[in-house]
């Protein structure tokens, strides 16, 4: 079932403002394509730092590490679901070398992460980005989706 309404939610979490403006409309025209999406996906080990020998048994030390962690794991915006695909979807309001770098590390974590049956595609959102970039993420197999959104304030 299309995943209809979704760029209506409130938020998107890991979005920032300028980032869920360019997701949003890139949702109202291909939300329909997908059968639903997540947020903020945690990939990767992250940096695990063991609580101190002391309290290695101190649930609230444990808590902190684990805190930790997650806080320093990649996160993907957004994941795409339809069919048998998974869409990996990095948003930005201008897509440079190091949004082809994130996307490249997500395609490489995210089946660590979890069980993905199908194919990974990778795809940039954004409003600006280079001719050369577009030709470095073309030849990468990166699907850009450039938005045509007017600029605004601030």
């Amino acid at each position: 079932m299309p995943a209809f309404g979704e760029h209506l939610k409130r938020d998107y979490p890991g979005l920032t403002p300028k980032e869920e403006r360019v997701w949003r409309h890139w949702l109202k025209e291909h939300e329909a394509e997908f059968d639903s999406f997540e947020y903020n996906v945690h990939v990767g080990e992250g940096v695990r730092v063991p609580p101190a020998l002391m309290l290695q048994q101190d649930p609230v030390a444990v808590a902190m590490a684990e805190a930790y962690r997650k806080a320093t794991q990649l996160k993907i915006d957004a994941l795409g679901f339809r069919l048998s695909e998974v869409w990996i979807f990095e948003v930005e309001d201008r897509a440079t070398s190091a949004t082809l770098g994130q996307l490249q590390a997500y395609g490489t974590l995210l089946p660590r992460a979890r069980s993905v049956l199908g194919p990974v595609e990778l795809a940039a959102v954004c409003r600006w980005i280079g001719a050369d970039m577009l030709d470095v993420f073309d030849e990468a197999g990166i699907v850009v989706f450039q938005l045509a959104i007017p600029v605004t304030p601030g």
